[in-house]
This record gives C-alpha cells, structure tokens and sequence, in this order.
C-alpha cells in the first residue's frame, strides 16, 4: 500500500497442494448449489445466493461505517473476508485514488465447485457489493484463471452515499 516496511507477502496454495488438506466443504458445498438448483425454479436460484451473501454480510458489524472513507471501509471489509479465509486485500489502482481501488481476493473457498456453479461467484460478487455498500466489477476471477478474484472499486457518487446511509 505504499507504506514503509517490509513488501507484503501473499502465498496461495496451488490446486495439487489443496487436495493435501482433506475437508469435504468442497462436495458439500456443490451437493447444496447442485440441489438449489434443482429444487428452486431458474429464475430463483441467484435470488437465493444473494439472500445468503446478505446473510454473511450481516455477520460485520458496520456501526458507524457508511459514514468512514473508503479506504476504512476497504480495510475492514478486507479483515471480515481474511476471517473467512479469502486472503484478501486491497490496493489504489494505478496508484490515484480518483481512479478507484482494487480489492483482490486470492483464495477461493469454492475452489473445485465455482467452475460448476458460478452461483457461487454471484454470491461473492452480492457480498462485496453489500459490504462496501455499492456495486463494484469484478475484472478478474478465478474461476476465468485469474489469480484472485479482483473487484474495481469506484467512489460511490454522492446519490449513492445518500441511499446507504437512508
């Protein structure tokens, strides 16, 4: 970020280096979207992923955050998805704040079962987007073989803030 100090080190697992840590979260994960899917009529099923993106994001406590700069905001929406084992963080791009930032997410924990069910990217794309309290794009993803899922940033225009803070 600019900063004095050592450079940032980030290491990700390759996808070979996964399958050493055994969990079934993976075919969980596929068994729940795979049945969504089948249960819910088509026009439903993103409703549904968005509805638990909102339910994650109600797990961050935002007292007070609508009204921080976006910078505050970056960082705590980069700490609540750290919890959750995304390692992500989030950069200026091209170095200008008027340009916007970058958040990058460089662990997937849908890894194995986005690239069947991009539902589940839907539901990341509705949980950035309601954490930092408007849309942003996502210009990379990892499921695309990307290496993070990177989502560009703009700030909101003042329309904007007005709604988030209503």
């Amino acid at each position: 970020k600019g900063s004095v100090g050592r450079p940032q080190q980030v290491y990700v697992l390759t996808t070979e280096a996964g399958s050493y840590f055994p969990n079934n979260f993976a075919a969980l994960a596929g068994n729940l979207a795979r049945q969504l899917k089948q249960v819910l009529p088509p026009d439903q099923v993103p409703c549904a992923f968005r509805a638990i993106a909102h339910e994650i994001a109600a797990e961050m406590d935002c007292t007070g955050l609508v009204d921080q700069p976006l910078e505050v905001r970056l960082e705590r929406v980069a700490r609540f998805l750290n919890e959750r084992g995304y390692l992500a963080h989030w950069e200026m791009a091209t170095g200008n704040p008027d340009e916007g930032y970058l958040l990058h997410k460089c662990n997937c924990p849908y890894a194995g079962v986005s690239t069947e069910h991009r539902e589940l990217c839907v539901m990341d794309q509705a949980l950035v987007d309601e954490l930092l309290g408007h849309h942003c794009q996502r210009i990379q993803s990892m499921v695309d073989d990307g290496h993070c899922c990177t989502y560009h940033i703009r700030q909101p225009a003042y329309s904007e803030i007005q709604l988030m803070g209503a």
